[in-house]
């Protein structure tokens, strides 16, 4: 039997409400709404009142729309009235840390920018102040706090006595590294996302060459990469293929861009006997067709630079020769070596710039 409670003039009271969920999980910072149901369905007045038992963990709104706010838990509670009293249903709403993206912040260049600054734009709130010391290179660490990086968004100040440099609504994304660098020099403020890297090779050198060391100028051996993203070249991993006499000469690494300008260069290195070495390179930048090149002064005598001649990108024709002279193809240098067509061993590590 259905029964039902009505007004004398036929009109139905409300006799109570229930929730689409009793038990939600949000991470900090993200929004569901919960959908409210009064009964019966026939109702006219369907009004009800929304509450949190802890707004420092979960708010709802009117519209019982629960926004997480930090770690917790909070009982979110939907409530109406009835001719007999109010009547209630509840959902039990658990708060976790998202996760955190980390920022790396650093100067590059001497200059009288002496700090940091990180608002969140959507309130104006500072969120960290790093003030750097003295001289080239400061850098600091600091992870965005839980709860905050989504869906907020930042300003980056770097404030002196003279310059203001922003660049606003930047949204750092969850689970991902990214390095803030103020350049100095141009008074410039730039955004990279950390770890990429490039490779043309296959990982196993066939065969290696060097410098003749009856050279007296320099001579340059290298790879031409072509990418679509802006770089940040930080560190070069170059394969020294096998032995040979007398091999404490040092060589070099040098950038250039798609016109053949120098870019930067590394400090110099020895070539390692089968193995890889990581040189680092001082944050050059690049985009496009670029080239990097080891740099063999004259009359040196090194291990062999690897290259790899049976590899998918072996026939690219990316593998270069530099003279004093000027530039060639490796395989038009050597057009009767099949062990001239090939790409080296060298691979980049670079920061995307994405703001």
């Amino acid at each position: 039997m259905l029964l039902l409670s009505c007004t004398a003039d036929g009109d139905f009271y409300v006799t109570g409400v229930s929730l689409n969920k009793t038990d939600l999980t949000l991470e900090a910072g993200r929004k569901e709404t919960l959908v409210a149901t009064v009964e019966p369905l026939y109702v006219a007045d369907k009004s009800v009142t929304w509450s949190s038992s802890s707004n420092t963990v979960a708010t709802v709104n009117n519209s019982g729309e629960v926004t997480a706010v930090n770690d917790g838990t909070a009982i979110i509670t939907v409530t109406v009235a009835t001719q007999d009293g109010n009547r209630s249903a509840s959902c039990h709403v658990t708060v976790t840390s998202p996760p955190k993206a980390q920022v790396r912040f650093q100067k590059l260049n001497a200059s009288n920018v002496t700090r940091l600054r990180v608002r969140r734009s959507t309130d104006g709130e500072t969120l960290v102040e790093h003030n750097f010391g003295a001289g080239n290179g400061t850098s600091s660490y600091y992870e965005i706090p839980a709860g905050q990086h989504r869906p907020a968004y930042y300003e980056l100040d770097a404030n002196a006595w003279k310059y203001n440099t922003s660049i606003s609504t930047y949204n750092f994304q969850a689970d991902s590294k990214y390095t803030v660098i103020y350049d100095g020099s141009q008074n410039t403020l730039s955004v990279t996302k950390d770890g990429i890297s490039y490779a043309r090779d296959d990982g196993t050198a066939e065969t290696g060459w060097r410098a003749n060391s009856s050279n007296t100028d320099d001579f340059w051996m290298g790879n031409q990469f072509t990418i679509d993203e802006s770089l940040i070249l930080t560190s070069i991993d170059v394969y020294g293929y096998y032995a040979s006499n007398n091999t404490n000469s040092r060589v070099y690494i040098d950038i250039y861009n798609s016109q053949r300008t120098l870019l930067g260069s590394s400090a110099s290195f020895i070539l390692p006997n089968n193995s890889w070495i990581n040189v680092p390179v001082n944050n050059i930048p690049c985009s496009g067709t670029f080239y990097v090149m080891v740099r063999w002064p004259g009359n040196s005598t090194t291990h062999y630079l690897g290259m790899d001649t049976n590899g998918p990108h072996a026939n690219y024709d990316l593998a270069w020769i530099r003279r004093n002279t000027g530039w060639i193809l490796m395989r038009e240098n050597n057009p009767d070596d099949a062990n001239a067509r090939g790409v080296f061993l060298i691979r980049v590590h670079a920061n995307i710039l994405t703001k």
